[in-house]
């Protein structure tokens, strides 16, 4: 049984010059990313967060949550094997495995897996 978590995807790349792992959790890096855009929508005029909830239909309490579930969503693709492959040091490292794509990993792009991620979503919600 292999005892790597969410914790051994890898987000973003560290500066070697680094202390610690050389990556930030990918669910960390998510989390980051909704932060940032939560603070930058806070800094936005009332109208543009009004314009944006209407957009969606909601209210903005309510469309803020979807925009930031949103917004954290952007890198699941990274989640991916093929993406995680990409670092093969970090695979033996972690435990992690992924037999099929491990060593296709160059035509895997994380972009293509969240657009396909969110199409799939949206064919669902319809």
């Amino acid at each position: 049984m292999s005892t790597s978590s969410h914790s051994d995807l890898w987000g973003k790349a560290k500066p070697r010059t680094d202390e610690g792992p050389q990556y930030h959790p990918l669910a960390l890096h998510c989390l980051d990313v909704a932060a940032c855009a939560d603070a930058i929508l806070a800094r936005e005029p009332e109208a543009t967060r009004q314009r944006m909830a209407a957009t969606l239909g909601l209210a903005w309490g309510e469309a803020r949550a979807w925009l930031l579930i949103a917004v954290a969503s952007h890198d699941l693709g990274k989640a991916s094997p093929g993406f995680q492959a990409k670092w093969p040091n970090l695979l033996d490292q972690t435990g992690l495995s992924f037999r099929v794509l491990k060593y296709q990993h160059q035509s895997c792009l994380h972009q293509s897996n969240s657009f396909c991620a969110g199409f799939a979503r949206e064919k669902l919600a319809k």
